[in-house]
C-alpha cells in the first residue's frame, strides 16, 4: 500500500504490505527491525533477566531460564502479529492522552474562573513567600490552581495585610505559639517554635529556641500530652524576654536569641 496517508489506527491489515505501512506510521520504532531476508520483524529471544548468559550476576544460575544459554537467540514476528500486538497499546495511549487533555482543559477553565473571582491572585502569586513559591511551581506544572490552593493564597494575603514591622533589640513580649519543630544543630536536636506577637495595627512573628521555662511548665503540668512538649506548646500564650533581630528591614519576621523569664500564660 503506497499511499500511507490513507492508513488510520483502525485500518484492517489484510496484507503484510498494509501491516508494514501501519507499523511505519504508528509504530516507527519497530521499522528498523524488519528483515527482508526473513520477511518479518526480528526481536531478541535471549532471557530478559540474565541477557542469555544463563548466570544472574553473582547469584549463580539464572532462575528465570534455569541456566539455559540463549545469547544471540532471536524470534521472528510477522507484520500482522506486530500490528495486533501494538494496536491495543496505541489505543490505550490515545485514550490516556485524551483524558489528560480533558483534565488539563478543566484545570485551565477552573483557574480562569478563579482569576475572575479573585483579581488579587496574580499579585499575591508574585510575592516572595514559601506558599506563593509552591503555588507558582504548581501553576507551571499543572497550568492551573484548585480552589483549595487559592484559599491558601488568600490566607497568606490576609496574613500579610495584618503584618507590622518586627522590632529589634531586647524586649519582653507576649504572643501565641503557632508551630514547633525539632532542628538539628551543632549542639544536637533543638526544639524551636514560631511565635505570633500582636502589636498596634497588626502582628509580627518571631522564630527561636524554646526556653527552658516552658519545658519546666510542661513538667509541672505532669507531662499531660502524649505527643510531647512540641504538641503541647502549640496554641499556648507565652511571655518571654529575648533579643530580637528582624530578618529584613521593615519585615514582619524576626529571629530571637537568649530567651529568659519565659512563662506560660494561664488559660
Amino acid at each position: 500500500m503506497s499511499n500511507t496517508e490513507q492508513i488510520t489506527i483502525d485500518t484492517r491489515c489484510t496484507t503484510d504490505e498494509i501491516a508494514r505501512a501501519w507499523i511505519d506510521q504508528f509504530a516507527p520504532d519497530f521499522s528498523s527491525r524488519w528483515s527482508d531476508e526473513r520477511q518479518g520483524y526480528v526481536f531478541s529471544n535471549a532471557c530478559p533477566r540474565c541477557g542469555g548468559s544463563g548466570v544472574y550476576y553473582s547469584f549463580g544460575t539464572c532462575f528465570k531460564c534455569d541456566g539455559a544459554v540463549s545469547t544471540g537467540a532471536t524470534r521472528l514476528v510477522t507484520a500482522k502479529k506486530l500490528v495486533a500486538r501494538e494496536r491495543p497499546k496505541l489505543r490505550k495511549k490515545i485514550a490516556r492522552t485524551a483524558k489528560a487533555e480533558e483534565r488539563r482543559q478543566g484545570r485551565v477553565a477552573l483557574y480562569a474562573e478563579l482569576l475572575e473571582a479573585n483579581p488579587w491572585l496574580p499579585e499575591v502569586l508574585a510575592w516572595d513567600h514559601p506558599v506563593c513559591e509552591r503555588m507558582r511551581a504548581s501553576l507551571r506544572a499543572w497550568e492551573g490552581l484548585t480552589a483549595a490552593q487559592v484559599g491558601f493564597l488568600d490566607l497568606v494575603r490576609k496574613e500579610r495585610a495584618s503584618e507590622v514591622s518586627a522590632p529589634s533589640g531586647r524586649r519582653t513580649v507576649t504572643g501565641t505559639i503557632k508551630s514547633t519543630k525539632y532542628v538539628n544543630g551543632f549542639k544536637g536536636e533543638v526544639l524551636k517554635c514560631l511565635v505570633t506577637i500582636p502589636a498596634e495595627g497588626g502582628e509580627w512573628r518571631a522564630w527561636g529556641s524554646v526556653p527552658a521555662g516552658w519545658g519546666s511548665a510542661y513538667a509541672d503540668a505532669g507531662y499531660p500530652c502524649e505527643d510531647g512538649i512540641s504538641e503541647w506548646l502549640v496554641g499556648r500564650s507565652v511571655t518571654f524576654t529575648a533579643n530580637f533581630e528582624p530578618k529584613e528591614a521593615g519585615g514582619a519576621f524576626a529571629f530571637y536569641k537568649r530567651p529568659s523569664k519565659a512563662t506560660i500564660v494561664a488559660d
